[in-house]
């Protein structure tokens, strides 16, 4: 190869190199300001809103939904699912607005999450009798063959006799409603949330 061919081939690839950093450039900045923008990105059909959380994580805006129906899985196809770890149910509570059936952002964000609809038995096989609602949770199972859930408990009107089932762990308890986190066997059929990174977006696109 002569010395004007190695130079011509030098500049290709420098060229091809140039333009793919500018091409992701692009996609950050163009992902970045649709977030800031709408608060609200649509990916796969799932809409995912920024809640303008620390950790940059961003949640579906209701539970996953095939048609009109909320999809309740076992724990085993969950894990086929980008579902929130521990740490971001707990990121999620402690940084919202909590209501009987949404979260909300704190201003100027003020984007919320919830429930289109509450049906009675939203959670499937696992909906406690108070109408707390349970999400599978990404995590360790032990050694009985049970795996975390999160929990999201509206508590009975005080005339009722049904006291709320305390979760093994509890991060927000108030007069209404009790969130938590808790095990559940892994062959209940319960619904899922799913969360996205800000950086996976742009990271899908190349």
């Amino acid at each position: 190869m002569t010395k004007e061919e190695n130079a011509a081939k030098y500049a290709e690839m420098q060229v091809a190199s140039i333009t793919k950093q500018i091409r992701e450039a692009y996609l950050q900045g163009y992902h970045q300001a649709l977030l800031d923008t709408n608060k609200v990105v649509s990916i796969d059909g799932v809409e995912y809103v920024d809640l303008g959380l620390p950790s940059g994580t961003l949640w579906s805006k209701q539970p996953f939904r095939v048609g009109r129906e909320y999809l309740n899985v076992d724990y085993s196809e969950a894990l086929n699912y980008p579902i929130p770890t521990g740490e971001q149910w707990r990121e999620l509570i402690r940084c919202c607005a909590i209501k009987r059936n949404e979260i909300i952002a704190p201003a100027p964000n003020c984007q919320r999450i919830g429930y289109e609809f509450w049906p009675k038995g939203i959670c499937g096989e696992a909906c406690d009798p108070n109408g707390g609602n349970k999400f599978w949770l990404k995590g360790e199972q032990d050694s009985s063959g049970q795996a975390p859930a999160m929990v999201y408990g509206v508590k009975p009107s005080q005339r009722s006799l049904i006291e709320p089932k305390m979760p093994s762990v509890v991060i927000y308890n108030n007069k209404d409603i009790l969130i938590g986190i808790d095990k559940h066997f892994t062959g209940l059929k319960l619904p899922i949330f799913l969360v996205k990174s800000k950086s996976s977006i742009v990271e899908e696109d190349k």
